[in-house]
This record gives structure tokens, sequence and C-alpha cells, in this order.
């Protein structure tokens, strides 16, 4: 496995890397991607199942992103063995984050909330589920908050 981590000057948004994810699958063999924003740095990690060489990759992302050029920082690549814990990689690349009201965090997570008014959520990523950090999630979770806000009181609430 080989990871390429990009740092962003601003983020993508959520539809942006869903379109990207699809092209970068059928074009590069690309595992998964993750946008994260750790320390204010906004960042792109894409796991690919064989090395892909930052340049090749550039120029992918190019076709794909209006300005990509302006947008990319800096990148870090890293192979992995495939005796890695992935589950202890995913825990690494998973720190917690807000939606809405919510605190979304891994049991892995043992520092303390950030804000007492925020409602702690735990979703582990495990095998055959993520951590919640996908925009459907976190999406769905702040318009939880957002209903809430103005009166909306759900009963039951189906997820599928």
């Amino acid at each position: 496995m080989y990871q390429i981590t990009i740092y962003l000057k601003t983020g993508l948004e959520d539809d942006q890397a869903g379109f990207l994810h699809e092209a970068l699958a059928e074009e590069a063999g690309l595992l998964s991607l993750s946008l994260f924003k750790k320390d204010g740095q906004e960042q792109m990690i894409l796991l690919f199942e064989d090395p892909l060489p930052f340049e090749e990759l550039k120029e992918l992302l190019a076709t794909q992103i209006t300005g990509f050029g302006d947008l990319y920082l800096s990148h870090e690549a890293e192979e992995f063995s495939q005796d890695q814990d992935w589950l202890e990689m995913c825990y690494r690349q998973n720190p917690p984050f807000q939606a809405g009201g919510f605190w979304v965090y891994g049991s892995h997570v043992k520092a303390s909330l950030p804000d007492d008014h925020l409602i702690p959520l735990c979703i582990d990523a495990v095998q055959a589920f993520g951590s919640g950090s996908h925009g459907t999630t976190k999406g769905c979770l702040e318009l939880l908050c957002e209903l809430k806000s103005r009166g909306v009181h759900l009963q039951k609430i189906l997820d599928v």
C-alpha cells in the first residue's frame, strides 16, 4: 500500500472529493481518499495499492481540479507493508472532529470533550465502516442540529 498526503492552501468540497475519488479510482487505482483539517492545515490523504510517482498524480489532479497548482503546498509519501496494522493506521488518520453540535470521535481517543455543549458521538472505524468523517455523515449530523434549532423534533430516524 502506498499513501500520499497532500497539504493544500484551502480544502476541497465534499462533492469535489467524491468526483476526484471516482476518477482516480478508475485512472490510478485509488483505494481511498480522505479530507482532513489538522491544526488549521487542510490535508488530502490518498491510499493506493501500488506506488504512484507524485508528478503523475499531480498531472491527474490538475485534470480533475481546476487550479490545483494554486491549491498545492506540499506532499509526503509513505509505503506500507501488507503486515501493517490497518486499524491502528486508520485510528491515527482519523482525529476527532466537530459536526454541528456533535463531537465525533473513535474509542481510541482518550482526550476529553473540547466543549461541554457538544454531544459526544463515538464512531469506530472498522474494516467495513468508516470514521464518520465522510461528508454524508457529517452533513446529516449538521442537518439534525439545524432542524433542532428550527424547532423540529424528530421521533424516529432511519439510517440506511
